[in-house]
């Protein structure tokens, strides 16, 4: 009687446990559950705001390399740090049957680079990025201070973005009603602007053309090596490009004025300040198996990835 119910626990134990082991021989250990710091929480929430959950996993470990570099520049600089979505808001961007997957991989992009951040000569560096360049990293090392690591750099699959190319058009009437809120002589511009408003309505098309031909001349444009606006002036007078791309609401300060069917065409390539890392040219580099390291160090020249409290 004791060796039947022996061999009946036994094989009671034996199908309770082989899901289990045949779970395991297919498909190894169990993954562990991510571990959850403070840390991690806070870089998964601003990760959330900078990079859509569709992101490659080296392109999103770049990004979270990224943001804890962001966060002790800005600690050491005392400037003002990003700020980390909420649950909520998290919720609201992804849906609430996705939350937790998505957190998820947040929360193992920013455990998975533990502690790491980027330095420069033995100083965290100030990390810039945008969503597309213009074929082209902008060389920033020239402009701003202590940033010998922001070299232009090609990046050249950007080409491919839906996000790389816009085109707006404009009347020349729309076209200096805007302008006049970044002219720094706003009422002289603005009685010019009449004048010739009314004498176009008034010309015939090839006239128009000719002048709003003549009317971009008179425009000085001044670009970088990657093609983007530096410096922009109106007849001898200067205009801040900033200004001019928030006014008529351009993706980037990359961009082309010229008439075309009687009217202001403006052309824009890119999209954002074009400085440092290109969130689709890294996305295109991790497609193609590289590593977070590897595109950190492409898009940001010289630097090194360290522990904090190492550099």
């Amino acid at each position: 009687m004791k060796e039947k119910l022996k061999l009946i626990f036994s094989c009671v134990l034996i199908l309770i446990c082989l899901p289990y082991f045949v779970t395991y021989c297919f498909q190894g250990e169990p993954a562990k559950a991510t571990v959850k710091t403070d840390e991690s929480i806070e870089i998964a929430g601003i990760l959330a705001s900078q990079v859509p959950v569709t992101v490659e996993e080296e392109a999103l470990k770049a990004q979270a390399v990224i943001v804890r570099t962001q966060l002790q520049w800005c600690k050491a600089n005392k400037k003002e740090a990003p700020k980390p979505l909420s649950k909520k808001e998290m919720e609201q961007l992804w849906g609430q049957e996705k939350y937790y997957e998505f957190y998820e991989k947040m929360i193992r992009a920013a455990g998975d680079t533990n502690g790491q951040v980027m330095t420069f000569g033995g100083k965290v560096i100030n990390p810039s990025f945008h969503k597309v360049s213009a074929g082209m990293t902008r060389d920033g090392s020239q402009i701003y201070k202590d940033t010998p690591y922001l070299l232009s750099v090609k990046s050249s699959e950007d080409v491919l973005s839906e996000d790389y190319l816009s085109v707006k058009f404009f009347t020349k009437k729309e076209f200096e009603e805007k302008l006049a809120g970044v002219l720094q002589n706003k009422e002289g511009s603005q009685q010019t602007d009449d004048k010739s408003e009314e004498k176009t309505e008034n010309t015939k098309e090839e006239e128009m053309k000719k002048e709003i031909e003549a009317y971009l001349d008179t425009f000085t444009i001044q670009r970088d090596g990657a093609e983007y606006v530096t410096e922009l002036e109106k007849d001898g007078n200067p205009l801040d490009v900033d200004a001019f791309v928030q006014a008529f609401e351009l993706p980037s300060p990359c961009f082309f004025l010229k008439e075309m069917d009687g009217h202001i065409r403006i052309v824009i390539k890119g999209c954002g300040h074009g400085y440092g890392l290109s969130q689709y040219g890294a996305e295109d580099m991790a497609k193609n198996k590289k590593s977070y390291e590897e595109i950190l160090k492409y898009y940001f020249s010289g630097i090194k990835i360290e522990k904090m409290g190492k550099h």
